[in-house]
């Protein structure tokens, strides 16, 4: 039996110490708020062994770990790679095991670095959706296994970290550039340890502090702390955060196609927080209030479901598929003569033409004989 909920009831912290106590089995799946988000953690016996978010590509980061922590070259990495492109379904990981560049203990570690980063980046979602299946855990052959109980207590002790760093890094989506200087007035003269000049190297003006920390194959969290301090020295500023309305098309679309699998899916819910999420920066496309329509009829919620459509007719008053839906969820909602005008809108916008035409013409025809039916029995009230 699933497990879901909203996190703004159940927090991502507890899910984790839910789980971790009732010792389960099984795939949390996290949706976030943000367009496009969203986490899978893998649990054995209460144990996280495996962790990935939507959009991001585990090769480079594990591969990055090991090259930083000098276990291998390059040329390694790059026929790690080539072999990986011959066979998707091995993992990298395993890839460079067996081909004897790296030792099972020293990937182990740098599989268990990856793991956490990304459960302490899930950890701080405060709103979104969660769903955990129990299922069998099919993981790499180097398995990874960390306690539930020490990834809470370090998330812990970093939110802590955070308020401070929060004064300057408001989180790791922020993009660090090389702070300009007034003429005639240099930069200023610091003292940098080798980790700080690898981040400052990175610093370019268009990467946020998650896409170099992947680069480097360091934790967020130090690339963070090390931001901040090139912040506070004034070598490097922050520059504006995009709005969420500023997102490109591209996001926007994928966002809609993913609520739409969702909803095909049967996980209306999960769908729904996408969505809510889109009527706020684009609050005038049709395509959205028809999507949360079908939505909220998944969901029995036929009186929301008849808001919505009613919102996309507003919107797209030339859409027959916004009146043939408006009609279906508004005899759900109770109100037939609105069903009637509806469809009767949607006959007329088509013309007779589209395949589903005759099925409209026929619930029209129907509701139109109870219509006549329920006025001849008030009728007899009298």
């Amino acid at each position: 039996m699933a497990i879901e909920g909203p996190l703004s009831e159940l927090s991502t912290h507890d899910v984790f110490q839910l789980l971790d106590l009732s010792r389960k089995t099984g795939m949390l799946t996290l949706v976030s708020k943000r367009p496009g988000e969203t986490g899978v953690v893998f649990f054995d016996r209460g144990q996280v062994v495996g962790a990935s978010k939507k959009g991001e590509d585990p090769t480079p980061r594990i591969g990055n770990i090991m090259l930083r922590a000098g276990k291998v070259t390059e040329a390694e990495l790059r026929r790690a790679r080539e072999i990986q492109v011959e066979q998707p379904e091995r993992k990298f990981g395993d890839i460079l095991v067996e081909m004897g560049s790296v030792a099972t203990e020293d990937l182990q570690e740098g599989l268990r670095f990856q793991i956490e980063e990304t459960v302490f980046s899930l950890l701080k979602w405060d709103e979104g959706y969660f769903t955990f299946a129990e299922q069998e855990v099919a993981g790499p052959r180097t398995v990874v296994r960390i306690r539930t109980e020490s990834l809470l207590m370090e998330s812990a002790r970093r939110v802590d970290e955070w308020t401070t760093l929060a004064q300057k890094i408001p989180d790791a989506r922020v993009v660090p550039a090389l702070a300009s200087h007034d003429e005639g007035r240099g930069a200023p003269v610091v003292d940098l340890r080798p980790g700080e000049w690898e981040v400052l190297a990175e610093i370019d003006g268009r990467r946020n502090l998650m896409e170099i920390a992947t680069t480097l194959g360091v934790s967020e969290f130090d690339v963070a702390k090390t931001v901040f301090g090139l912040v506070t020295t004034g070598i490097v500023e922050i520059l504006d955060a995009p709005r969420a309305g500023d997102a490109p098309p591209d996001a926007y679309d994928r966002t809609l196609a993913e609520a739409r699998q969702l909803l095909a899916e049967g996980k209306p819910a999960r769908a729904r927080m996408l969505l809510d999420e889109l009527q706020q920066n684009a609050a005038r496309d049709p395509e959205i209030f028809l999507l949360s329509g079908r939505v909220y009829m998944a969901e029995h919620r036929f009186r929301a479901a008849l808001e919505a459509f009613s919102r996309a007719v507003e919107l797209d008053p030339l859409s027959a598929e916004a009146h043939r839906r408006l009609g279906f969820s508004a005899v759900q909602a109770g109100e037939l003569k609105r069903a009637v005008e509806a469809w009767t809108n949607c006959l007329r916008l088509t013309g007779g033409d589209r395949s589903d035409d005759s099925r409209v013409a026929r619930v029209v025809a129907a509701a139109r004989v109870l219509e006549a039916e329920l006025t001849r029995e008030e009728n007899t009230l009298v």
